[in-house]
């Protein structure tokens, strides 16, 4: 069978994307002609204030408009379709490869686990040539495990305390920069991984590259959910979408921008030992705590560090369980708000986190119109229209991603993207409760999904 290469894959998806695009505004606007109204037309159709309140209510679909066309340029700038990853010939001297300390902070929940994937990724990282780096295993449990020149286990105190008093991850990945603890110099690199994450030799090929360059001081690449066994089909799925963010508008930020303009994730972080002291995770003590990532993120962009794509996956497995999948996102929510609303940061630098975060919200007050149809705005409803569009679009180029039919086979590959279809509006409602969740519950929990 004919094999495609990575250009060509990228060119059809290209086409398809903007096909997309540009058939559905067709398809919804010649199926319902001259329902949408001008601006002019609300006024002289209804009083002041109920055009005023209409008009309002159009103008919510703006609010998507920056995640829509970062995922659109994101997408066609980039190709996500390489399939391997090879170690750059620098122009320059030829440059050694610095030390690398790969972290993996746990709470011991899961030891069996933790020592599977510590023996899986020494593996895949020796098979790739890597040979100065460590996995640092940070944790509040003992695992056991074996140590050795290239592993450490490094088990925080009950009683330690940072001086913000931060908490959970935040408080461990902490422990590790202190002095007479850390161990890196200023010139070696961290790879900051979850427990679950399992390194590919793409990915370490990926880090390679950044790290030899070494023009930005954090990078973060794609992690998959459907390449390393399935757990649960209906949120492995439901992770597409995440994973066509991460190839979209993440990789947009960080490749043309080289800013955390809209978020970051906590794994799969690659970041410069001296730029993470001084940056550290005792940001903002317990508020700072929740997603100390994105707290330590954009304290990171806010004093001059910039960022970087990586190339190469790595893989993890989606939640077990669709109650997961909500708490787990509900931490996210939380610590999104927490970010916004209680850390020192200036508006500047959270300006497109806030327009999402009103997004969010905007989603209830548009319910209305499942009650009671809105009238719609001409150029509003384009807006919305593309929101559509987009997020059906980034659902199956995700899956595309996520599932290679020729391991899986074409029938179950199908049935893969007729899934990922199906699991929009599961995505919908689910995020419809982790918003009402994490506005009505604690804030300063940290909930570890099952593993």
């Amino acid at each position: 069978m004919l094999k495609l290469s990575a250009n060509v894959k990228h060119s059809l998806h290209c086409i398809l994307l903007l096909s997309t695009i540009i058939g559905y505004e067709l398809l919804s606007y010649y199926s319902n002609p001259n329902t949408d109204q001008s601006v002019s037309d609300l006024f002289s159709d209804y009083s002041l204030w109920t055009a005023l309140a209409i008009l309002l209510y159009n103008l919510l679909n703006l609010l998507s408009l920056p995640m829509n066309l970062f995922s659109i340029i994101g997408l066609l700038l980039y190709n996500a379709f390489k399939d391997d990853i090879k170690i750059k010939k620098l122009k320059s001297i030829e440059k050694k490869i610095p030390f690398l300390c790969i972290r993996v902070v746990t709470r011991g929940d899961y030891p069996q686990l933790v020592r599977k994937n510590v023996d899986r990724n020494m593996k895949t990282c020796l098979s790739a040539g890597l040979r100065d780096f460590i996995i640092e295993v940070v944790t509040d449990r003992a695992i056991g495990l074996k140590t050795s020149t290239k592993i450490r286990e490094l088990v925080v105190p009950d009683g330690y305390r940072t001086k913000s008093g931060a908490l959970f991850k935040a408080r461990a990945l902490q422990y590790c920069l202190d002095d007479g603890i850390n161990t890196l110099k200023d010139n070696d690199w961290i790879v900051h991984l979850d427990e679950e994450t399992v390194i590919t030799k793409n990915s370490v090929n990926g880090i390679i590259n950044f790290v030899r360059e070494s023009r930005h001081q954090f990078g973060q690449g794609v992690i998959t959910y459907g390449k390393d066994g399935i757990v649960n089909w209906w949120t492995t799925l439901a992770e597409s979408y995440r994973v066509a963010e991460d190839l979209s508008v993440y990789r947009l930020q960080f490749s043309m921008f080289h800013k955390p303009l809209f978020a970051i994730k906590g794994s799969y972080i690659v970041a410069n030992s001296g730029a993470e002291r001084s940056v550290t995770f005792d940001n903002n003590g317990p508020n700072g705590s929740v997603c100390e990532d994105i707290f330590m993120a954009f304290n990171a962009y806010r004093r001059g560090y910039t960022f970087d794509f990586i190339e190469g996956e790595m893989y993890e497995k989606s939640t077990f369980t669709v109650w997961d999948f909500i708490r787990q996102r509900k931490r996210w929510i939380q610590g999104l708000l927490l970010l916004i609303y209680t850390s020192n940061i200036e508006h500047r630098y959270l300006i497109l986190l806030e327009i999402v975060h009103l997004s969010m919200f905007a989603m209830y007050i548009q319910l209305i119109d499942l009650i009671y149809p809105v009238p719609t705005v001409y150029w509003c409803q384009l807006i919305n229209r593309l929101t559509v569009s987009v997020v059906v679009y980034q659902q199956l180029f995700g899956t595309v991603i996520q599932f290679d039919w020729r391991q899986i086979g074409i029938k179950k590959f199908i049935l893969c993207l007729v899934g990922s279809v199906l699991v929009i509006p599961f995505n919908y409602v689910c995020f419809l409760i982790v918003i009402l969740y994490a506005l009505l519950t604690k804030k300063h929990e940290f909930f570890v999904v099952q593993k």
